[in-house]
């Protein structure tokens, strides 16, 4: 895996959101089932003002807290400015920032794409330490497009996290 510098210019998103903990692995267990739940029910299709369907889609950590590790997670889609979120769905925005970014290994199933995923975050984590950044305390996003599609032999995706000069 490997971790280049970028800026991300911003995103309006709407999406379905969680509470969940790192406390035993919960947000895993969680926002796994969580992405199940959204993709199986194509809970995202309908949302007014989507740009770009079918992705990318975003996984947006966010409220996290350090004291409790619990944290706020949305699975959402990038929207045109202004756009609502209908009932049971939330909009969040990502401002402009400087990020991290890890491009996971390529897979081919299901199982080895959800570990690539659990295995990026402490990746780029003990990337972060090594460094000379820091986290910019804003919302780290995963960030899905075409790469990440089902299927796929080399399936990839990417994890965002915004740093800032120590």
């Amino acid at each position: 895996m490997s971790v280049r510098i970028d800026q991300h210019d911003g995103a309006d998103l709407i999406g379905v959101s969680l509470r969940t903990s790192v406390r035993d692995g919960r947000n895993q267990r969680d926002i796994t089932a969580a992405w199940q739940a959204v993709i199986a029910e194509d809970k995202l299709a309908a949302i007014p003002g989507r740009i770009g369907a079918p992705y990318p889609f975003y996984g947006v950590v966010y409220d996290f807290d350090p004291d409790t590790t619990d944290f706020s997670y949305l699975i959402g889609v990038p929207v045109t400015a202004g756009s609502v979120a209908p009932a049971g769905f939330v909009a969040l925005q990502l401002a402009p920032a400087r990020y991290a970014v890890l491009t996971t290994e390529p897979t081919a199933s299901e199982a080895d794409f959800i570990g690539a995923i659990q295995q990026g975050w402490p990746a780029i984590m003990a990337w972060l330490n090594a460094s000379e950044y820091t986290h910019s305390g804003t919302s780290e996003f995963e960030y899905y497009d075409e790469r990440g599609e089902p299927g796929r032999s080399d399936r990839t995706m990417e994890i965002w996290l915004p740093i800032q000069p120590k």
